[in-house]
C-alpha cells in the first residue's frame, strides 16, 4: 500500500506564491499547456524553422500564433538573432563579390 507523502510547508508556500504570481501576471506572461493535433509536414517545417533560428519549436509556434492571431509584429532576441545571422551572411557574400571585382 502506498503511503501519502507529506508536502513540506516551504513547498506549499512556493506553490501558493507561484499561483498568486500567475494570477497577477499579464496574460501575455502566463503560459497554458495545451494538446493539439498538427499535420506532420507542418510540424516538420516548424521544427526546421526553429532549428535554423536557434529557438525551440514551441516558442516559434507561439510567436507565429501571436503574429497571425493578434497581429503582433514580434521583435525579440530570436528575431534579432535571425536578422543578425542573415546580415552576417550577406556581408560575407558582399565581401567575396568585392574581392572578385
Amino acid at each position: 500500500m502506498k503511503k501519502n507523502k507529506k508536502i513540506s510547508e516551504k513547498k506549499v508556500k512556493n506553490i501558493l506564491k507561484d499561483a498568486s504570481d500567475a494570477l497577477e501576471a499579464p496574460l501575455k506572461e502566463v503560459k497554458i499547456r495545451v494538446t493539439t493535433m498538427i499535420d506532420a509536414d507542418v510540424l516538420d517545417e516548424l521544427k526546421a524553422m526553429a532549428k535554423e533560428a536557434g529557438v525551440g519549436y514551441q516558442s516559434l509556434l507561439n510567436l507565429k500564433l501571436r503574429e497571425v492571431i493578434l497581429g503582433e509584429a514580434v521583435v525579440n532576441k530570436n528575431t534579432i538573432r535571425s536578422i543578425t545571422d542573415k546580415l552576417s551572411k550577406l556581408e560575407k557574400k558582399v565581401e567575396l563579390l568585392s574581392k572578385r571585382a
